[in-house]
């Protein structure tokens, strides 16, 4: 079978970097199928922009979170293998021929990562820059912007539940190990995570809070199952 690869954005108020997250999935050494940009109740003017890009298709819905607009990408996407990026992040160019010739090696396997390097986005000023720390290098990058799975794999754990907030990778990540699907990591980077003033992770002083909830409901599962 033809592998069909189908990408997956979900985005809000990201339109001053969507151009370079497009653009790096346009120019992929293997093309995919197609992009599905779902747009959570923006109000910048993100519409205006994706007018300008044919290969995009569009959804918009009212802004009900990261989750949901994940959701309905899935549901809208056609192609075997699903793959993500987030709206301010960028592919690396060689990013689905890398994972497509590992699948090819690794027919068994349900998922692949890679590595990530996270940069800082050029706007911000300089005094704002010095002021973040980051992890400047490559890194384990489990992570939607450097993850294929294949269609299958994906629905024998489900969709996203939207109650965890931006932690919503982690829950379904936790999800999937449970319910035994094999991973590769590859040792490349194949994405890199823009770190900006918006980023969800950075202003949500909450965040940490969703930890404790996500450990629970594993543990809780797991003693049902037992």
């Amino acid at each position: 079978m033809t592998n069909k690869i189908s990408v997956i954005i979900p985005s809000y108020n990201s339109a001053k970097y969507l151009p370079e997250a497009l653009q790096s999935i346009l120019s992929q050494t293997q093309k995919v199928h197609e992009i599905i940009l779902i747009d959570d109740g923006s109000t910048d003017n993100t519409e205006q922009l994706i007018a300008l890009y044919p290969e995009v298709s569009y959804f918009k819905q009212i802004n009900l979170g990261i989750a949901t607009a994940l959701n309905e990408g899935i549901k809208r996407a056609t192609g075997n293998l699903l793959t993500f990026l987030d709206a301010d992040d960028i592919w690396l160019p060689d990013k689905i021929t890398i994972q497509l010739n590992t699948l090819r090696d690794n027919p068994a396997m349900d998922m692949i990562f890679g590595w990530i390097e996270q940069f800082i986005s050029p706007e911000l000023p300089e005094h704002e820059k010095l002021t973040i720390d980051f992890h400047s290098g490559a890194m384990i990058g489990r992570h939607k912007s450097t993850w294929m799975i294949r269609r299958e794999a994906f629905q024998r754990v489900g969709f996203f539940k939207g109650s965890f907030a931006l932690e919503e990778f982690l829950d379904w990540y936790m999800k999937a190990k449970e319910a035994g699907l094999s991973e590769i990591v590859i040792e490349q980077t194949l994405a890199k995570r823009r770190i900006h003033d918006t980023n969800a992770s950075r202003i949500n002083k909450n965040l940490r809070k969703q930890f404790p909830r996500l450990l629970k409901a594993a543990l809780d599962r797991r003693r049902q199952n037992d």
